[in-house]
């Protein structure tokens, strides 16, 4: 017999009336909560930066720059990460660790050539940009018997002795007798210039007289170039030590012969 049946004969209803119904327990579901994709983002960016952080963490520990993270939304809303590529410190170091190698060795050999080669063309180069003034400059202290004077005239000119001085006669150019340098130079009330030239320490000549002079006070004269211009007479004359005048000598076809 039904269970039913029997449930209701029990009671005395009819068991044609009876009808059991069971209802099924309804069970309290959680509800869950929406998650909005603003929230969505925000925690995937989250674990993504800290992900990069421990990655940071492990390569600063091998000398590279820690990744730059850059957050891109674009317009579907879908966030993205941009890695940077980190430079790598260590092949810049290694550039100006060679650099300074290169340095080294350059002074190195400076240094050993200037030592083993006094009279280099590098020693010379730095002496003369590093202030290198302590080159002894040879003083001509020659006298003198050590030179062999020699007076260049033009055709028109006649060179005379007379007592230690030579008379220039004639329209002409005048010659130094050696090369030398114009120490001295003066116009007198006459307008006619004296030119004073050193040709050594203890030994110069003395032009007076000449209607022109070529060259100015410091600049250099030589015996084939002409130092200045008479238009009718000059005179010259050799001074030597403690400026005494010299007249110890003869003059021959216009070259001087020293007295022995």
């Amino acid at each position: 017999m039904n269970e039913k049946l029997q449930y209701a004969s029990m009671l005395g209803i009819n068991e044609n009336t009876c009808n059991i119904v069971y209802k099924p327990v309804k069970t309290k579901r959680k509800k869950t909560k929406k998650v909005s994709d603003e929230q969505i983002k925000k925690e995937l960016v989250e674990k993504v930066n800290l992900i990069s952080e421990k990655e940071a963490l492990i390569e600063e520990s091998t000398d590279l720059e820690q990744p730059i993270v850059e957050e891109k939304v674009e317009e579907s809303e879908q966030a993205s990460v941009v890695y940077v590529k980190p430079k790598n410190k260590k092949f810049k170091f290694s550039v100006i660790g060679v650099q300074l190698t290169v340095i080294a060795l350059l002074v190195a050999v400076i240094g050993i050539t200037t030592v083993m080669y006094p009279n280099s063309g590098i020693k010379n180069f730095i002496s003369s940009v590093f202030g290198g003034n302590n080159t002894t400059v040879k003083v001509d202290d020659r006298t003198f018997e050590e030179f062999e004077p020699v007076f260049t005239s033009d055709e028109q000119s006649v060179y005379t002795l007379n007592e230690g001085i030579i008379s220039v006669s004639g329209r002409g150019s005048v010659y130094s007798p050696c090369d030398g340098v114009v120490s001295a130079l003066s116009v007198d009330e006459n307008g006619k210039y004296n030119v004073e030239i050193q040709f050594s320490e203890n030994f110069k000549a003395v032009f007076s007289g000449l209607d022109f002079a070529y060259s100015e006070e410091g600049g250099k004269v030589y015996s084939n170039i002409p130092l200045g211009f008479v238009k009718s007479a000059g005179e010259v004359c050799f001074i030597g030590e403690n400026d005494q005048l010299i007249t110890s000598y003869t003059l021959e076809n216009n070259v001087v012969k020293w007295a022995v």
